[in-house]
C-alpha cells in the first residue's frame, strides 16, 4: 500500500454556499469524487487507487489525491488564512505567480522544494521584505498547450506596487500571459477558500465571455501523472510561505513582516 513520506471528483466547485457564507464541499461530495478518481486509477496508478479505496477515519490515508484527507487539510489551513487576512483589515490581496511550465510526462520533475527555493529568492530580489505571502504551489494542466503550468496562488498582504512590478519585469520571459496576476481582497472567506485546493480538472476551452470556461475532468493520463506527483509529497509540503512560519498547528506571521505589512 502506498504510504506518503513521513506521513502516518472532478467537478469545478469546490466550495458550496451556506448562510451566505462560503465552507467546504460535503462530505458527502468527497466521497463521490473519491470513488470517481479510485475507478480512473485503479488501471494506471493501482496502489494509490487501494489506498484511497483504504481510507477511513481511523486509519486516514493522507495523500492528497484523496478527497476527504484534502479536505480534512484544507479547512484548519483556510481558516488561518482568513484569520490572518481579517487581522489586517482585509486589506489585502490575491495573486497568482507563474513559477514554469512542465511537458506532459514530466512533472516529476518539479520538485517542490526547489520551485519554493526559487520563488523565495525572486521575491527577496524584487522588493518583497516585510511582505506576507501565503498559500500553495499548483500545477494545472493545459490541454491547448499540453503542458503543466506551475505556479502559486497566494494570499498577499503589505505588497509594495513597486515590488508587483519589479517581479513582473523579472518573469517577462515567462511563457505565461500574465506571469503576475494580483486581485484586491474583497470577499476574504470566498477568495480565501480557492487558495488551497486539490483539485483534478481543467479548462480546455477559451473564455467565452470573459468568465471562466467549463472545467472538465483531465485526461485520464495526466490524472494518474499528477496523482502520482501528489503522493511523493506530504499536503504541507505544498505550502508556501513568505513573511510567515508554522508553529504548531497556526500561521505565524514573522514581527518583521507584520510591521512592514501595517
Amino acid at each position: 500500500m502506498i504510504r506518503p513520506p513521513n506521513a502516518p471528483s472532478t467537478q469545478p466547485s469546490i466550495v458550496v454556499k451556506r448562510q451566505g457564507r462560503p465552507s467546504l464541499e460535503t462530505q458527502a461530495q468527497a466521497e463521490a469524487r473519491n470513488l470517481k478518481r479510485i475507478d480512473n486509477l485503479i488501471n494506471r496508478e493501482p496502489e494509490i487507487a487501494v489506498a484511497v479505496e483504504a481510507c477511513c477515519p481511523d486509519a486516514p490515508c493522507d495523500l492528497p489525491i484523496c478527497a476527504l484527507c484534502s479536505r480534512r487539510f484544507r479547512f484548519p489551513f483556510i481558516r488561518e488564512l482568513v484569520r490572518i487576512a481579517k487581522s489586517y483589515g482585509g486589506q489585502g490581496e490575491i495573486a497568482t505567480i507563474d513559477m514554469g511550465t512542465v511537458v506532459a510526462g514530466s512533472l516529476a520533475a518539479a520538485t517542490l522544494e526547489r520551485l519554493r527555493d526559487r520563488l523565495r529568492k525572486q521575491l527577496q530580489r524584487n522588493g518583497f521584505a516585510g511582505s506576507i505571502l501565503i498559500g500553495k504551489i499548483e500545477a494545472g494542466w493545459s490541454n491547448k498547450r499540453k503542458t503543466w503550468i506551475v505556479h502559486a496562488h497566494l494570499l498577499a498582504i503589505g505588497v509594495p506596487d513597486e515590488a508587483w512590478a519589479k517581479l513582473r519585469a523579472a518573469l517577462c520571459n515567462s511563457e505565461s500571459a500574465i506571469p503576475v496576476k494580483v486581485q484586491t481582497l474583497r470577499d476574504v472567506e470566498r477568495q480565501v477558500s480557492y487558495i488551497i485546493k486539490f483539485t483534478t480538472y481543467h479548462r480546455p476551452l477559451d473564455r467565452d465571455g470573459g468568465g471562466r470556461s467549463r472545467a472538465v475532468p483531465l485526461p485520464l493520463a495526466r490524472l494518474a501523472e499528477l496523482a502520482a506527483w501528489w503522493t511523493r509529497y506530504r499536503f504541507g509540503d505544498f505550502v508556501f510561505l513568505f513573511g510567515a512560519r508554522r508553529f504548531g498547528g497556526r500561521i505565524v506571521v514573522d514581527p518583521g513582516s507584520r510591521e512592514g505589512a501595517r
